[in-house]
């Protein structure tokens, strides 16, 4: 039995479609080479460094400001926004530091790239957050206005700390406009100083004392 043939059916004795014929391959895009695909470059700030200093006078030679000053690890004394200073063992020139404020903590290590005693230290960090700044130390006459420094000490100490934080260059154009975020940091590293002084002070003091007592 025949059945009536149409394009695209067999003769059998059931209705089945016959198979589509396969498209042939499109040339339109054959020959265009694919795209490659760019790796996706990370966003980069252009940075610059945001800059403070403060001066002040202590009523030790400079040599001794030096040698107190450049113990690291006793920063946090007259630093509280320092939790911790290490120097490292196998390097004194690096050290750890970890500064804890705000609810905020941050930790870098940085070098000592000057050591120059009795005039200045300088440093600037390896990783974590990018610092650097420098102390400088000046030697004056004793006899200088301010009760809490005219001392019987042969030379006093003028001490300028510099510290200078990198940041996105759009943050530092800004905060150079900004007189109170100055004025802030300023009051910061002012008021470490003073500390720091304080301490040169009452260490002063105890020596005297125990020289005093041993001679009596």
């Amino acid at each position: 039995m025949f059945i009536a043939s149409t394009a695209g059916w067999h003769r059998s004795g059931s209705l089945r479609p016959a198979p589509c014929p396969s498209p042939l391959p499109s040339t339109e895009h054959a020959h265009r080479p694919r795209p490659r695909s760019r790796p996706v470059q990370p966003l980069r700030w252009r940075c610059a460094w945001y800059e403070q200093s403060v001066r002040l006078t202590v009523p030790v030679p400079p040599q001794r400001a030096f040698a107190l000053y450049s113990n690291l690890e006793l920063m946090p004394r007259w630093s509280p926004w320092l939790r911790s200073v290490s120097v490292d063992a196998h390097d004194p020139m690096v050290s750890e530091w970890c500064l804890a404020a705000r609810g905020f903590q941050f930790r870098w290590r940085a070098r000592n790239t000057c050591v120059q005693p009795p005039e200045r230290i300088a440093w600037e960090s390896l990783s974590g957050l990018r610092n650097r700044g420098q102390v400088t130390f000046w030697p004056l006459p004793s006899a200088i206005e301010d009760a809490e420094v005219n001392r019987s000490d042969d030379t006093a100490t003028e001490m300028e700390l510099l510290v200078a934080f990198a940041l996105p260059d759009w943050a530092s154009r800004l905060l150079r406009n900004v007189d109170w975020v100055g004025a802030f940091v300023r009051g910061t590293l002012h008021a470490d100083l003073e500390r720091f002084r304080e301490y040169v002070v009452q260490l002063a003091d105890r020596e005297r004392l125990t020289e005093g007592s041993s001679t009596a």
